[in-house]
């Protein structure tokens, strides 16, 4: 949760290389014009995107989960939506249809017909 003010030093205009670097990279910032903090939440942004893909590639190596291991991820998918919400990002749509894939009951087959075929797959295998 600290991380915004860690960022801080990088938050100053005379850093033209990393504001040029961020330009390059995310289209967003070059349109978040000069607003004061818009570098560390467009960094910030980079950081929990690839976080979620890379939990969200985690997950889906998984081979076998107990019910209670389900659960248990849910929750940790869910801490980690709380934490980017705090940060005033959003979690990716790949996790948020994960975590509720593994809260489905037992009615699993009826209730996942609006989530991604390949998510629904890897979590009822």
């Amino acid at each position: 949760m600290t991380l915004p003010q860690h960022l801080e030093p990088f938050l100053f205009r005379e850093n033209a290389s990393l504001t040029c670097a961020l330009r390059a990279v995310n289209q967003e910032y070059s349109t978040a014009g000069d607003a004061e903090g818009s570098l560390a939440h467009v960094f910030l942004k980079i950081v929990a995107r690839g976080t979620c893909q890379a939990f969200c590639d985690r997950i889906l190596s998984i081979c076998d989960l107990s019910q209670p291991a389900s659960r248990q991820l849910a929750h940790d998918i869910g801490y980690l939506n709380n934490v980017l919400q705090d940060l005033g990002i959003s979690l990716s749509e790949n996790l948020q249809q994960l975590a509720n894939l593994l809260k489905l009951p037992n009615q699993y087959h009826s209730d996942s017909a609006r989530y991604s075929a390949r998510y629904v797959a890897s979590v009822r295998q």
